[in-house]
């Protein structure tokens, strides 16, 4: 199943860190892969997410996701991680995918910050997955506790 999300713009507001703008690009001429660029005050960072076969159930469903993060510094410790996450959640809910799922986590604080969100290790240590309808809602929740606010959210 190809990825059909859109090009949107997602902004969030944060009283001490200002705004932080969330682009998602249309997918890649193959379908399964899909790029974002997030900006940080006029600072911007470069992600992709992949499709491919989910792996911890080993039937054909689907999962959309990455094989770890490196934000810069001054990205992390912001709750930056959840509005993230949030927005490739949603990503995946629009384009029916079953599974959102991060491999290769050897950070405390992003294995943390995934538990946090509903999503669960599998049998490969630093791997996780989660239903994307979960795992929006309480990434949304932890980054409103983080003080980020999504105040636009437009196509």
């Amino acid at each position: 199943m190809p990825l059909v999300a859109t090009y949107k713009e997602f902004l969030f507001t944060h009283a001490e860190y200002e705004t932080l703008k969330v682009i998602r690009f249309p997918p890649e001429s193959n379908g399964k892969q899909i790029n974002f660029t997030l900006i940080l005050n006029g600072v911007d960072y470069k992600h992709s997410l992949y499709l491919c076969p989910h792996k911890a159930t080993g039937n054909n469903m689907s999962e959309l996701g990455y094989g770890d993060i490196d934000m810069p510094r001054r990205f992390q410790d912001k709750g930056i991680s959840y509005v993230y996450h949030y927005v490739g959640a949603i990503t995946a809910l629009q384009s029916n995918i079953a599974f959102f799922a991060v491999d290769n986590v050897i950070s405390p604080v992003l294995s943390h910050a995934l538990t946090n969100i509903g999503m669960q290790c599998w049998f490969m240590s630093g791997s996780y997955f989660g239903n994307p309808a979960l795992v929006a809602p309480l990434a949304k929740e932890n980054f409103i506790r983080k003080g980020w606010a999504l105040t636009e959210d437009s196509s």
